[in-house]
């Protein structure tokens, strides 16, 4: 895995400045997440529109100075303020490190950064498939390791079928809406579902008091209420075999949010 591409300059030994370059919010605000500890005491925690500069001393950070930034990404003057403090936290966004599927030419999802993939978690090269955080970051270790025994399991059935692996016939692209930034997999094949089908997402922003539902063929087939979603907490969904198999043809799949 990778930075997103933050600014970020230091000196060991010297006196140093760092601009951290803030993150364009779904309001239109700027901002990275940011705390500012003493010790074990954290004594300014920052979030939204903030974006910040800091002081981070010589041989170790002895203090930050936090401004706010305009439309231009640029610390506005005047609103400075300084913190004299010992630790720095940052919480920047992740992407894959995905030089070898590049290097290959599968095609990156222009959220995540990492490939496209269907229902068997295989990239748009036939036999090539990718699970965990080279898919897309996870927050649960536990998620990584489900993905990476789905891929080799679907893999070693590609690998024994040689030459007999079914031709798709339909493949259906997963729509999102209210506030969901992707889905993966982001396109699948309904017939080559075997028992069931997990896809995880994440949404843009913090939303509260909201029912996720998927959508087939227009109808509602799951609602589940979540009390708060948050970009930092991956969802999930299950959509089992049968509830695809009751329509003779699968249209459309949504996944959307509405007000609980």
């Amino acid at each position: 895995m990778s930075f997103k591409p933050y600014a970020l300059c230091n000196a060991l030994g010297k006196t140093c400045r760092v601009l951290i370059q803030p993150r364009k919010l779904n309001n239109n605000k700027y901002g990275v997440l940011l705390g500012v500890c003493t010790g074990s005491r954290v004594i300014k925690g920052i979030g939204g529109s903030a974006a910040f500069c800091a002081d981070c001393g010589r041989e170790r950070v002895e203090g930050v100075t936090i401004a706010e930034v305009g439309a231009d990404l640029k610390p506005i003057a005047g609103t400075e303020e300084y913190y004299p403090c010992d630790t720095l936290l940052l919480s920047c966004g992740l992407i894959p490190e995905n030089e070898l599927s590049r290097g290959m030419g599968v095609e990156l999802h222009p959220v995540t950064g990492g490939p496209m993939v269907n229902e068997s978690l295989e990239t748009g090269i036939e036999g090539v498939f990718s699970a965990g955080n080279a898919l897309h970051v996870h927050d649960l270790v536990d998620y990584v390791s489900e993905e990476a025994a789905a891929a080799g399991r679907n893999a070693a059935q590609f690998a024994l079928a040689g030459n007999a692996n079914e031709v798709c016939t339909q493949r259906i692209c997963i729509e999102l809406s209210g506030g969901i930034r992707y889905a993966v997999p982001s396109a699948i094949a309904p017939d080559r579902i075997q028992n069931s089908l997990t896809i995880r997402m994440r949404v843009g922003s913090v939303m509260k008091n909201k029912r996720l539902n998927v959508i087939i063929n227009g109808e509602k087939i799951i609602s589940r209420p979540r009390p708060v979603m948050a970009p930092g907490e991956m969802e999930q969904v299950v959509i089992m075999k049968d509830m695809l198999d009751k329509y003779a043809k699968v249209e459309s799949i949504l996944i959307t949010t509405e007000d609980m």
